[in-house]
C-alpha cells in the first residue's frame, strides 16, 4: 500500500496568501491614516508650544530685566502663514535695540495662523509690546515726557493655529499665554 503526504494543495496556498495580502493592505491604509493624523497633530502642538514661548519669554523678560519687549507677527495674506518674534526694543522704534536681541522666533509656514483680538481678525502685529509683564499697543509717547502710553488691547487674544482638520489654541488672558487643550 502507497501512502501519500499530507501537504496542502496549490489553490489552499493560494487563497491563504490572498487573505493575509488582504489584511496587510487594510492594516497598512489604516496605519498611513495614523501616522498621519500623529503628525499633523504633534506639528501643531510643537507650533504651539514655540508661539506661547515668544510670548511668555517676552513677558519675562520684560518683566524681570524692567526691559520692553517687541512681538510682531507678519502674515503672507494668501495663504495665512507666517512667524512670530520677540526682540528687545526699549526706544519702542520697532527695531531691535542692538540689532542682534531677537529672544524669540517661530516660524509658521506650514501652519495656518489666525489671530482674534477683541473680536477682529489680525493679519499683522506690529505695534505689540511687552512692559512691566503685560501686552499692550504702543501709541505714542505722553506729552511732556518720556514715558510710553500702552492701551492694554493686545493683553486679550485667542490665536489659532490650525492645519486641515487640526488645530491648536493658544488663549491670551489679562496678558497670560496659555495653549487650550
Amino acid at each position: 500500500m502507497v501512502k501519500l503526504n499530507p501537504g496542502y494543495t496549490l489553490i489552499e496556498v493560494i487563497v491563504t496568501l490572498a487573505i493575509i495580502s488582504l489584511i496587510v493592505s487594510i492594516s497598512s491604509l489604516n496605519f498611513t491614516n495614523v501616522y498621519k493624523n500623529l503628525s499633523a497633530d504633534a506639528k501643531l502642538m510643537q507650533s504651539a508650544e514655540k508661539v506661547n514661548f515668544v510670548f511668555s519669554r517676552s513677558r519675562v523678560n520684560g518683566f524681570v530685566n524692567r526691559d520692553i519687549y517687541a512681538v510682531r507677527y507678519q502674515q503672507d495674506n494668501v495663504n495665512k502663514k507666517g512667524t512670530f518674534k520677540a526682540f528687545l526694543d526699549n526706544n519702542m522704534d520697532g527695531v531691535s535695540d542692538d540689532g542682534n536681541s531677537i529672544i524669540a522666533e517661530i516660524d509658521l509656514s506650514q501652519i495656518k495662523v489666525d489671530i482674534l483680538c477683541n473680536g477682529n481678525h489680525l493679519n499683522s502685529i506690529t505695534d505689540m509690546y511687552s512692559v512691566d509683564g503685560m501686552f499692550g499697543k504702543y501709541i505714542g509717547k505722553a506729552s511732556g515726557t518720556n514715558d510710553p502710553i500702552i492701551d492694554p488691547v493686545y493683553g486679550n487674544m485667542k490665536i489659532t493655529l490650525s492645519i486641515d482638520k487640526y488645530q491648536k489654541i493658544i488663549n491670551i488672558s489679562n496678558s497670560l499665554p496659555d495653549i487650550q487643550e
